[in-house]
């Protein structure tokens, strides 16, 4: 598994949080001012309607074009002009990418993103959720802080400590609580983990009968485990 809830900053101007929703977001930059993701230039209103297009797939839209979030809180995809970076190479601004998005997690530097509803659309890794935006994103192979899970220790306001294939790292944290539903292990709050899409609290293994009623608790990564009920 791997990580979840990011800080995001846009490529052009925004600083904020990620935690997500079903298209993906992004983490903290140091290089612009509000909580929503903004584009570096917000298309003309003409009055015209754009058709919907589909940014999971990046399909809808004509030769040369994306499917992207092209606007500040935008909730609805549409065609915009396609960039010449692949996902994963640094970008400097929202167009440059060939799909998706340019931004920054936690701080690693503004990097295109793929979008995603599920871990299925990015080849079993982490789909981001970005707090308080319409989409949700694919990780990639980027150093993160390490972290505790029992303790909880991120040093960036919003994050959760979360299990990943690299290990115990800080990602935007999520919202789920304990017993609701999950895709991802960083849908859940700080303090849960998600077991067959179902948050489950994190206890720790050393203690006597950490949660209570003396049900079990299950291995899961180092003295970390979860409330098995």
């Amino acid at each position: 598994m791997k990580w979840r809830c990011i800080l995001v900053s846009l490529a052009f101007g925004f600083v904020g949080m990620a935690c997500g929703d079903d298209d993906g977001n992004n983490g903290p930059s140091d290089t612009g001012p509000s909580e929503d993701v903004v584009a570096d230039v917000a298309p003309e209103d003409t009055g015209a309607t754009t058709p919907s297009c589909n940014a999971i797939l990046n399909e809808g839209c004509a030769e040369g074009e994306k499917c992207s979030y092209p606007t500040s809180g935008a909730t609805k995809a549409q065609c915009t002009p396609a960039g010449d970076k692949a996902i994963g190479e640094e970008c400097s601004g929202l167009g440059d990418c060939k799909e998706g998005i340019c931004i920054s997690l936690n701080d690693t530097g503004n990097l295109c993103y793929k979008f995603c509803k599920t871990m299925a659309h990015c080849d079993m890794d982490e789909c981001l959720d970005l707090k308080d935006s319409p989409y949700k994103v694919c990780e990639l192979d980027v150093d993160y802080e390490t972290c505790d899970m029992l303790s909880q220790d991120c040093t960036k306001a919003g994050q959760g400590c979360y299990v990943t294939d690299d290990g115990a790292v800080c990602l935007p944290a999520g919202t789920a609580g304990v017993d609701e539903d999950c895709e991802s292990v960083s849908d859940c709050a700080p303090g849960g983990i998600c077991i067959n899409k179902r948050c489950k609290k994190v206890c720790n293994k050393t203690e006597n009968d950490p949660c209570g009623n003396f049900q079990p608790c299950a291995n899961y990564y180092g003295n970390a485990g979860y409330c098995d009920q």
